[in-house]
């Protein structure tokens, strides 16, 4: 039943996603797994809600093709705000496409950038920052927080993409929170909810299940166990628009870090 094997010369693959799908995949059981698909986030949804009680919900929209399926659902049937970590180093119509998508929608959308911050004020090891011990033995602004960072600290590498997530997306996900929870308990909670799904997760952030709780955020993927086809029949389902900048890229771009040393990619951004 899921698409990803070919079985013979009937099957034919999707243009809109890098799986098979059978011909007359629509009539034979497509509804039946959008039903599923849907009754299974839904369960999802509400044990996270009944059990944490978060005072608020957010939908990370990146604006990506599998993001914008999780955006709908917890809008539409959760009443999710939509928001967008800007990181300040994708590419802006991208971007735009997440702006344009919630208003169109009617999602109520929020979007927050990633700014410098200027020095440290202590090390990891709690001793007081001293610029002299950067390479050019002072500190140097930056117009992006990803600009201040290589100034300071030098091109990350592929070691480093967690550390950039952090700095890029993590810390704007926790202003969002700390905005949400002005007002309440010190202990209340936050949910956020995300288009992870477990065949990727290893590689998206340490996403190892349905619901996790970290330091008073609730992150939940309500599709967790479903699959990339699964998420394009969705879309066609509810007739979702798809991100442009991917159908000539192949990525959502709204952050290009991960396309420093890969030439192809870059050439086509251009």
């Amino acid at each position: 039943e899921r698409p990803g094997v070919i079985e013979d010369a009937n099957n034919r693959r999707s243009a809109a996603t890098d799986c098979y799908l059978p011909f007359g995949s629509w009539d034979d059981g497509a509804e039946q797994r959008i039903e599923d698909m849907l009754s299974n986030g839904r369960r999802i949804m509400r044990e996270a809600i009944e059990t944490y009680k978060p005072v608020a919900i957010f939908a990370g929209f990146s604006s990506g093709n599998d993001s914008i399926v999780v955006t709908h659902f917890a809008c539409t049937e959760f009443g999710a705000t939509a928001i967008h970590a800007n990181t300040m180093i994708g590419v802006e119509k991208s971007r735009q496409h997440a702006r344009d998508t919630a208003t169109n929608w009617g999602w109520e959308f929020a979007e927050k950038k990633s700014l410098p911050t200027g020095p440290p004020a202590k090390r990891r090891d709690g001793s007081e920052f001293d610029p002299a011990c950067l390479p050019t033995g002072k500190w140097q602004d930056g117009d992006t927080k990803y600009e201040e960072f290589c100034f300071n600290f030098g091109m990350p590498g592929p070691g480093q993409h967690p550390r950039m997530y952090r700095i890029l997306k993590e810390r704007v996900f926790e202003a969002f929170k700390r905005e949400a929870k002005q007002g309440h308990n010190r202990r209340s909670t936050v949910m956020f909810v995300s288009g992870v799904r477990h065949d990727e997760s290893t590689i998206r952030a340490g996403y190892k299940s349905e619901i996790q709780k970290v330091r008073g955020s609730i992150w939940v993927q309500p599709f967790y166990w479903q699959t990339k086809g699964d998420f394009h029949l969705y879309r066609e389902e509810f007739g979702l628009p798809r991100n442009p900048v991917t159908d000539v890229v192949g990525i959502s771009g709204e952050c290009l870090l991960s396309l420093i040393h890969i030439s192809e990619p870059t050439r086509l951004l251009s």
